[in-house]
Protein backbone atom coordinates (compact mmCIF):
# COMPACT_ATOMS: atom_id res chain seq x y z
CA UNK A 1 0.00 0.00 0.00
CA UNK A 2 2.79 2.39 0.91
CA UNK A 3 4.57 1.72 -2.38
CA UNK A 4 1.35 2.37 -4.28
CA UNK A 5 0.82 5.71 -2.56
CA UNK A 6 4.39 6.80 -3.22
CA UNK A 7 4.06 5.80 -6.85
CA UNK A 8 0.84 7.77 -7.31
CA UNK A 9 2.43 10.81 -5.71
CA UNK A 10 5.69 10.68 -7.68
CA UNK A 11 4.50 13.01 -10.42
CA UNK A 12 2.68 15.25 -7.99
CA UNK A 13 5.77 15.85 -5.89
CA UNK A 14 8.14 16.42 -8.81
CA UNK A 15 9.43 19.99 -9.04
CA UNK A 16 12.01 22.14 -10.73
CA UNK A 17 15.68 21.85 -9.84
CA UNK A 18 16.65 23.91 -6.79
CA UNK A 19 20.21 24.09 -8.07
CA UNK A 20 19.09 25.54 -11.40
CA UNK A 21 16.97 28.12 -9.58
CA UNK A 22 19.90 29.08 -7.33
CA UNK A 23 22.07 29.57 -10.42
CA UNK A 24 19.48 31.94 -11.90
CA UNK A 25 19.36 34.06 -8.77
CA UNK A 26 23.11 34.34 -8.22
CA UNK A 27 26.39 34.45 -10.10
CA UNK A 28 29.31 32.02 -9.60
CA UNK A 29 31.27 34.90 -8.04
CA UNK A 30 28.51 35.58 -5.50
CA UNK A 31 28.23 31.92 -4.56
CA UNK A 32 32.02 31.67 -4.17
CA UNK A 33 32.03 34.83 -2.02
CA UNK A 34 29.29 33.48 0.26
CA UNK A 35 31.09 30.16 0.68
CA UNK A 36 34.38 31.91 1.43
CA UNK A 37 32.59 34.07 4.02
CA UNK A 38 31.48 30.92 5.85
CA UNK A 39 35.02 29.58 5.77
CA UNK A 40 36.47 32.87 7.01
CA UNK A 41 34.02 33.11 9.93
CA UNK A 42 34.63 29.49 10.84
CA UNK A 43 38.40 30.13 10.80
CA UNK A 44 38.12 33.46 12.63
CA UNK A 45 39.84 35.22 9.72
CA UNK A 46 39.26 38.90 10.53
CA UNK A 47 41.91 39.87 7.99
CA UNK A 48 39.69 38.56 5.16
CA UNK A 49 36.40 39.65 6.68
CA UNK A 50 37.17 43.23 7.80
CA UNK A 51 37.61 44.83 4.34
CA UNK A 52 34.59 42.97 2.96
CA UNK A 53 32.10 43.63 5.76
CA UNK A 54 29.26 46.03 4.97
CA UNK A 55 29.84 48.90 7.42
CA UNK A 56 26.12 49.76 7.48
CA UNK A 57 25.03 46.33 8.69
CA UNK A 58 28.21 44.66 9.92
CA UNK A 59 29.86 47.69 11.48
CA UNK A 60 29.97 45.98 14.88
CA UNK A 61 32.01 43.06 13.55
CA UNK A 62 34.81 42.46 16.02
CA UNK A 63 36.86 39.58 17.33
CA UNK A 64 34.32 39.12 20.15
CA UNK A 65 31.35 39.09 17.77
CA UNK A 66 33.22 36.80 15.42
CA UNK A 67 33.83 34.31 18.23
CA UNK A 68 30.09 34.29 19.01
CA UNK A 69 29.32 33.56 15.37
CA UNK A 70 31.91 30.81 15.22
CA UNK A 71 30.47 29.09 18.30
CA UNK A 72 27.14 28.61 16.54
CA UNK A 73 28.55 26.94 13.43
CA UNK A 74 28.65 23.12 13.69
CA UNK A 75 31.28 20.91 12.10
CA UNK A 76 30.74 19.52 8.63
CA UNK A 77 30.73 20.92 5.10
CA UNK A 78 28.52 23.84 4.11
CA UNK A 79 25.90 22.67 1.61
CA UNK A 80 24.15 25.45 -0.30
CA UNK A 81 20.41 24.81 -0.25
CA UNK A 82 18.60 27.94 -1.42
CA UNK A 83 19.28 31.47 -2.64
CA UNK A 84 16.89 34.37 -2.11
CA UNK A 85 17.15 37.77 -3.77
CA UNK A 86 15.53 40.93 -2.43
CA UNK A 87 15.69 44.47 -3.83
CA UNK A 88 15.07 47.37 -1.44
CA UNK A 89 14.22 50.87 -2.64
CA UNK A 90 15.11 53.91 -0.52
CA UNK A 91 14.13 57.03 -2.39
CA UNK A 92 16.01 57.02 -5.69
CA UNK A 93 18.47 54.39 -4.46
CA UNK A 94 17.91 50.66 -4.82
CA UNK A 95 19.95 47.90 -3.25
CA UNK A 96 19.90 44.19 -3.88
CA UNK A 97 20.57 41.71 -1.10
CA UNK A 98 21.10 38.01 -1.76
CA UNK A 99 20.68 35.46 1.02
CA UNK A 100 22.63 32.21 0.69
CA UNK A 101 21.17 29.52 2.96
CA UNK A 102 23.39 26.59 3.89
CA UNK A 103 22.82 23.36 5.75
CA UNK A 104 25.73 22.45 7.99
CA UNK A 105 26.35 19.86 10.65
CA UNK A 106 26.76 16.23 11.59
CA UNK A 107 25.39 13.84 14.19
CA UNK A 108 23.04 15.70 16.52
CA UNK A 109 24.42 19.19 15.91
CA UNK A 110 23.12 20.99 12.84
CA UNK A 111 22.33 24.51 11.76
CA UNK A 112 20.88 26.53 8.93
CA UNK A 113 23.46 29.21 8.17
CA UNK A 114 22.52 32.30 6.19
CA UNK A 115 25.01 34.62 4.50
CA UNK A 116 23.70 37.96 3.25
CA UNK A 117 25.64 39.40 0.30
CA UNK A 118 25.24 42.85 -1.27
CA UNK A 119 26.76 43.74 -4.66
CA UNK A 120 28.09 47.30 -4.49
CA UNK A 121 30.10 49.18 -7.12
CA UNK A 122 31.56 46.12 -8.78
CA UNK A 123 32.48 44.40 -5.51
CA UNK A 124 30.70 42.17 -3.02
CA UNK A 125 30.01 43.01 0.62
CA UNK A 126 29.11 40.75 3.51
CA UNK A 127 25.91 42.36 4.86
CA UNK A 128 24.84 39.77 7.37
CA UNK A 129 25.43 36.36 8.91
CA UNK A 130 22.86 34.37 10.91
CA UNK A 131 22.31 30.79 11.98
CA UNK A 132 19.49 28.66 13.38
CA UNK A 133 20.63 25.58 15.36
CA UNK A 134 18.89 22.21 14.98
CA UNK A 135 19.32 18.74 16.46
CA UNK A 136 19.06 16.97 13.09
CA UNK A 137 19.44 17.66 9.39
CA UNK A 138 16.79 20.26 8.38
CA UNK A 139 16.46 18.78 4.88
CA UNK A 140 16.01 15.27 6.27
CA UNK A 141 13.46 16.54 8.79
CA UNK A 142 11.42 18.18 6.02
CA UNK A 143 11.79 15.46 3.39
CA UNK A 144 8.65 13.75 2.11
CA UNK A 145 8.53 10.39 3.84
CA UNK A 146 6.00 8.14 5.56
CA UNK A 147 8.53 7.26 8.28
CA UNK A 148 7.17 8.19 11.69
CA UNK A 149 3.91 9.52 10.26
CA UNK A 150 0.55 8.82 11.84
CA UNK A 151 -3.05 8.25 10.89
CA UNK A 152 -3.63 11.90 9.98
CA UNK A 153 -0.97 11.76 7.27
CA UNK A 154 -2.39 8.58 5.70
CA UNK A 155 -5.92 9.96 5.92
CA UNK A 156 -4.76 13.14 4.21
CA UNK A 157 -3.20 11.25 1.32
CA UNK A 158 -6.41 9.25 0.98
CA UNK A 159 -8.47 12.45 0.84
CA UNK A 160 -6.10 13.90 -1.75
CA UNK A 161 -6.43 10.82 -3.94
CA UNK A 162 -10.20 10.78 -3.46
CA UNK A 163 -10.47 14.43 -4.51
CA UNK A 164 -8.35 13.93 -7.62
CA UNK A 165 -10.06 10.70 -8.68
CA UNK A 166 -13.52 12.18 -8.10
CA UNK A 167 -12.69 15.22 -10.20
CA UNK A 168 -11.24 13.18 -13.08
CA UNK A 169 -13.93 10.49 -13.00
CA UNK A 170 -16.76 13.02 -12.91
CA UNK A 171 -15.21 15.02 -15.73
CA UNK A 172 -15.26 11.92 -17.96
CA UNK A 173 -18.78 11.06 -16.82
CA UNK A 174 -20.03 14.55 -17.69
CA UNK A 175 -18.53 14.37 -21.17
CA UNK A 176 -20.32 11.04 -21.73
CA UNK A 177 -23.69 12.28 -20.48
CA UNK A 178 -26.01 12.95 -23.41
CA UNK A 179 -28.43 15.86 -23.48
CA UNK A 180 -26.79 17.63 -20.52
CA UNK A 181 -27.32 21.37 -20.62
CA UNK A 182 -24.25 23.57 -20.05
CA UNK A 183 -22.08 20.47 -20.36
CA UNK A 184 -18.79 22.34 -20.72
CA UNK A 185 -19.46 24.49 -17.67
CA UNK A 186 -20.17 21.36 -15.66
CA UNK A 187 -17.04 19.69 -17.09
CA UNK A 188 -14.69 22.59 -16.36
CA UNK A 189 -16.16 23.15 -12.89
CA UNK A 190 -15.77 19.48 -12.01
CA UNK A 191 -11.98 19.72 -12.43
CA UNK A 192 -11.59 22.23 -9.59
CA UNK A 193 -11.74 21.84 -5.86
CA UNK A 194 -12.89 24.66 -3.58
CA UNK A 195 -12.09 25.49 0.04
CA UNK A 196 -8.57 24.17 0.58
CA UNK A 197 -7.39 22.09 3.54
CA UNK A 198 -3.60 22.16 4.05
CA UNK A 199 -1.33 19.90 6.09
CA UNK A 200 2.23 20.63 7.21
CA UNK A 201 3.75 17.23 6.45
CA UNK A 202 6.59 17.70 8.95
CA UNK A 203 4.63 18.84 12.00
CA UNK A 204 1.19 17.37 11.24
CA UNK A 205 -0.51 20.75 11.78
CA UNK A 206 -3.38 21.55 9.45
CA UNK A 207 -5.61 24.47 8.56
CA UNK A 208 -8.39 25.56 6.22
CA UNK A 209 -8.49 28.32 3.57
CA UNK A 210 -12.16 28.83 2.68
CA UNK A 211 -11.55 31.16 -0.28
CA UNK A 212 -9.37 29.10 -2.59
CA UNK A 213 -9.53 26.69 -5.51
CA UNK A 214 -7.22 24.00 -6.89
CA UNK A 215 -7.02 22.11 -10.15
CA UNK A 216 -8.04 18.48 -9.54
CA UNK A 217 -8.50 19.49 -5.91
CA UNK A 218 -4.93 18.63 -4.83
CA UNK A 219 -1.47 20.16 -4.55
CA UNK A 220 1.87 19.35 -2.92
CA UNK A 221 4.29 22.24 -2.52
CA UNK A 222 7.66 22.76 -0.90
CA UNK A 223 9.12 26.27 -0.94
CA UNK A 224 12.63 24.85 -0.70
CA UNK A 225 14.55 21.90 0.76
CA UNK A 226 14.71 23.65 4.13
CA UNK A 227 10.93 24.11 4.24
CA UNK A 228 8.23 21.51 4.98
CA UNK A 229 5.97 19.98 2.36
CA UNK A 230 2.47 21.44 2.39
CA UNK A 231 -0.08 18.88 1.22
CA UNK A 232 -3.47 20.25 0.19
CA UNK A 233 -6.82 18.95 -0.94
CA UNK A 234 -9.97 20.83 -1.87
CA UNK A 235 -13.28 18.99 -2.27
CA UNK A 236 -14.47 19.06 -5.93
CA UNK A 237 -17.83 20.60 -5.02
CA UNK A 238 -19.09 20.93 -8.60
CA UNK A 239 -18.26 17.28 -9.28
CA UNK A 240 -19.99 16.21 -6.06
CA UNK A 241 -23.05 18.33 -6.94
CA UNK A 242 -23.23 16.68 -10.37
CA UNK A 243 -22.99 13.19 -8.89
CA UNK A 244 -25.80 13.99 -6.43
CA UNK A 245 -27.95 15.44 -9.24
CA UNK A 246 -27.27 12.40 -11.42
CA UNK A 247 -28.19 10.00 -8.60
CA UNK A 248 -31.46 11.83 -7.92
CA UNK A 249 -32.27 11.89 -11.62
CA UNK A 250 -31.65 8.14 -11.85
CA UNK A 251 -33.98 7.55 -8.90
CA UNK A 252 -36.68 9.68 -10.53
CA UNK A 253 -36.37 7.76 -13.79
CA UNK A 254 -36.50 4.45 -11.95
CA UNK A 255 -39.63 5.57 -10.07
CA UNK A 256 -41.27 6.70 -13.33
CA UNK A 257 -40.41 3.41 -15.02
CA UNK A 258 -41.85 1.47 -12.07
CA UNK A 259 -45.05 3.53 -12.18
CA UNK A 260 -45.43 2.96 -15.92
CA UNK A 261 -45.02 -0.77 -15.39
CA UNK A 262 -48.07 -0.88 -13.07
CA UNK A 263 -50.33 1.03 -15.48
Amino acid sequence: MRGLLLGLLALLLAGCSIEAWNNKLSTPEERAFAEQSVKAIRAGDMKWLAPRADVETMGDLSVRVLEQLRSGIPDGPAKLMTVNSNTVANGSETRTYKAFNYEMGAGQRWAIVQVLVRPEGGKLLLSGFRFWPADRSPTAANAFSFEGKGAVHYLWIGLMLASALTAIGTFVLILRTRGLRLKWLWAIGSLFGFCSFQLNWTTGEWGMWPISFQLLGVSALQSGPLMPWVMSFAPPLVAIAFLIWRALRSQEKAAEAEADAFE
